[in-house]
């Protein structure tokens, strides 16, 4: 198998060469190990107030520099943790002065012998705390799902060894009935820094470990809903849809069955009983369609029925209908070609990493709609569950991606039979959580992990378990495993050859680019121009959203961000971790307001002075849905204003019309701006008149201008007979370099340019 991968690794060369060693003895370096007791994935849902307990929170807590000083016998209920200190959770224990932050972009943080990791220099978090259930729960079964850990842990429930997991950003739950008594019972939880899973989670952004999503109980029948899969099929014309709903059943008796209820805000549409062992199929007739620009949705409530129709749980999910389909090389939502302006995003709050809050997630997802992104790449794992939850509400294209990448590695992993397991498992587990979220529209099976086997497997399981979206990875250039073919870094010339020689007919995706280190991101308008009129490029997703700069404070309390290398972490890659269009306390960059323009959904032209024409760049909504506005600014100041109601330009065309201002002289612009309720979401502004020479004052006794006429420059200006020019303006281009100047600086620096 034959693949050519471009590795982007130019000035990044890793001081180290990769190794390997036989799997230990160690569950945590050993890659055929996924997990020990852990339930199947399922997919997410919200329980019950009343049978749900949030474990968030202080938790005890003892640190240790490596496994063999970890306390022995910690978990036991007897165990004196007396002289333990307290850490909240979630969080990571590097932020909390246990051991330090790394930062690095391709390299290990230790030399690599594959799947064995340090000993002496591996951190262990060892956490205990009670917790006490509810009455009601007697029997019941109980359940505790950690959202995410970082990077492997053992469980135990009242001294009693329960289960292991890796995978830090998919949850891994497991069954407590067993283990658990009346009263105060104790959860203890042991998190290794580093595991073989660290070899397949290399994926440029800060080393931090400990739990750091949330975790919590939650309680059902004996007889539960173990998961469920919604399925939403448009016709051929895209007007009616089937509903199609299988839920799989824990432990069913035959006497149980299921009630399906489809709402719309509120009003109930249909409600039908289902026998337990077959699946909902219900014809919903025109239904508003869901998309990124008209996020519709509905709301599906589940409900296990006892013989005597007791409802003993129940789920509810919001849902919509839309279709996904490649053609012709278009990429289509219900029907109609889509280019994706979107952005790659890590999840991370500059004060407490990747432990982030709802507050952030909202914060983000209000400043991508606001700049006319419309679809965003998990990179490089699954998202925490809330987040596809407002994508689906706010209306955002998800590219949900596996948690993995082998970048250190680069290919060997991905080649290697022993590590087949793994790769499967993190696939198997984005898919299972986020199959009924309606945002996701395409699977990604990781970032940078080379090509190989265990690649395929992975693309060919998708395509088996859910035909529905389509399967992206990079790495895999063009080979049919995927239905998109991925450009990350290309120049405008790349882009084109790609085009003019891939013969596959596939669409073509920019997965990565403008990188947005330092003073960039400057070329976008040619990027969409190229875009925009070549149809199999369906759009792209810069690199990256937000600045990856750690929040620290000088002694007179001064905030500075630190970034690779600033906590005396070795290995690191320095500032590489600085790459946002968002700042690290989430402030927009100028960047992001270049980005915003670049992906305006209307774009206004004066054709002469006082007629214009405007292009709608939309798929799903006119122009009248929006407020348009004008005013004219001369000299600085706006001297008159309008609005345009009603003026209507369908998705994908472009309209002509007229305003009526008056005559204006000076230096003169009309702004035209298109605005969706709070924000302004498009703005261009022309040019009316123009004052061709600057207005010099005559010159008096008091004061003097001179001019060079062979330059036409100012040459000096004195008042009173002081000068107060030390030069005049001169032609200069240079500025202060940037790190991405440091390959030209020398070229610019004989060319004269200094």
């Amino acid at each position: 198998m034959t693949n050519k991968i471009d590795w982007e690794d130019n000035g990044l060369l890793q001081g180290y060469k990769t190794g390997s060693r036989t799997a230990s003895a160690n569950a945590w370096e050993n890659p055929q190990i996924c997990g020990e007791n852990k339930l199947p994935p399922a997919a997410y849902r919200r329980y019950a107030p009343e049978y749900r307990q949030s474990l968030n929170g202080d938790w005890n807590f003892q640190w240790s520099p490596n496994p063999a000083g970890a306390p022995e016998g910690f978990e036991a209920p007897d165990y004196d943790i007396s002289s333990w200190k307290t850490i909240p959770v979630p969080s990571h224990m590097e932020l909390n002065g246990y051991g330090i932050p790394i930062y690095t972009n391709i390299q290990y943080p230790f030399p690599p012998t594959q799947p064995t990791v340090p000993h002496d220099s591996n951190p262990v978090g060892c956490y205990r705390r009670e917790f006490t259930m509810p009455e009601s729960w007697d029997g019941r079964r109980t359940f505790v799902s950690f959202q995410g850990v970082d990077s492997f842990f053992y469980l135990w429930i009242n001294g009693k060894y329960v289960g292991l997991s890796k995978v830090s950003r998919s949850p891994a739950e497991f069954e407590l009935t067993p283990y658990l008594k009346k009263g105060a019972n104790l959860i203890a939880v042991k998190v290794y820094r580093w595991s073989d899973a660290t070899y397949i989670e290399d994926q440029d952004m800060w080393w931090l470990s400990g739990i750091f999503r949330e975790v919590y109980l939650f309680s059902t029948p004996q007889c539960r809903i173990r998961d469920f899969e919604i399925k939403n099929k448009l016709d051929k014309d895209y007007r009616d849809a089937i509903l199609e709903v299988s839920t799989e059943l824990d432990e069913p008796d035959s006497d149980h069955s299921l009630r399906y209820t489809l709402s719309d805000a509120g009003s109930v549409l249909f409600s039908q009983v289902c026998p337990a062992d077959e699946p909902l199929r219900h014809l919903v007739e025109n239904p508003r369609k869901w998309n990124a620009e008209t996020p519709a949705l509905y709301q599906l409530k589940i409900e296990l029925l006892a013989s005597n129709g007791e409802v003993l749980e129940t789920v509810q999910v919001n849902t919509g209908f839309r279709s996904v389909e490649i053609r012709d090389g278009q990429f289509l939502v219900n029907g109609v070609s889509i280019l994706l302006r979107g952005v790659n995003r890590h999840e991370f709050n500059c004060q407490r990493g990747r432990a982030i809050t709802d507050e952030d997630m909202l914060a983000d997802i209000l400043l991508m709609k606001y700049n006319n992104i419309n679809s965003v790449r998990t990179s490089h794992y699954p998202a925490q569950s809330r987040w596809y939850e407002l994508c689906d509400e706010y209306g955002l294209y998800v590219m949900d991606e596996a948690d993995c990448e082998t970048h250190g590695y680069q290919s060997v992993l991905a080649e290697d039979p022993n590590w087949d397991s793994a790769f499967l498992d993190r696939t198997v587990r984005m898919l299972e959580r986020d199959k009924n979220h309606i945002s996701v529209v395409c699977w990604s099976l990781g970032n940078e992990s080379g090509f190989g086997p265990n690649i395929v497997k992975c693309a060919d399981w998708v395509h088996r378990r859910d035909p529905s979206r389509p399967v992206n990875y990079y790495h895999a250039g063009t080979d049919p495993c995927v239905d998109i073919v991925d450009l990350h870094y290309p120049s405008l010339e790349k882009v084109m050859e790609t085009v003019q020689n891939e013969p596959s007919g596939r669409p073509i995706l920019l997965e990565e680019y403008a990188h947005s280190m330092g003073n960039s991101t400057g070329n976008m308008r040619e990027y969409w121009d190229m875009i925009e009129s070549t149809p199999r490029l369906i759009g792209g997703f810069s690199w990256d959203w937000i600045d990856q700069g750690l929040e620290r404070r000088t002694e007179n309390g001064e905030v500075w961000y630190a970034y690779g290398g600033d906590f005396g972490d070795q290995p690191n890659d320095y500032q590489f971790c600085l790459n946002g269009i968002v700042a690290p306390e989430r402030r927009a960059k100028p960047s992001l307001l270049d980005l915003k323009h670049t992906y305006r959904p209307f774009v206004f032209t004066m054709k002469s002075n006082g007629v214009f024409t405007v292009k709608n760049r939309l798929a799903f909504r006119d122009l009248n849905d929006f407020k348009v506005s004008w005013e004219i600014l001369a000299d600085g100041k706006i001297t008159a204003s309008g609005t345009l109601p009603g003026l209507a330009c369908a998705p994908g065309a472009t309209a002509e019309f007229t305003i009526e201002y008056p005559a204006v002289s000076g230096n003169a612009f009309i702004n035209i701006n298109a605005a969706d309720r709070d924000y302004v979401a498009s703005e261009d502004q022309f040019e009316l008149s123009r004052e061709r020479y600057a207005r010099v004052p005559k010159p008096s006794d008091n004061w003097q201008v001179r001019f060079d006429f062979q330059k036409g420059t100012l040459k000096g200006w004195s008042y009173e007979g002081y000068e107060m020019l030390l030069a005049g303006p001169e032609f200069q281009v240079w500025r202060a370099p940037t790190n991405n100047d440091r390959p030209f600086i020398e070229a610019w620096r004989k060319a004269g340019l200094d």
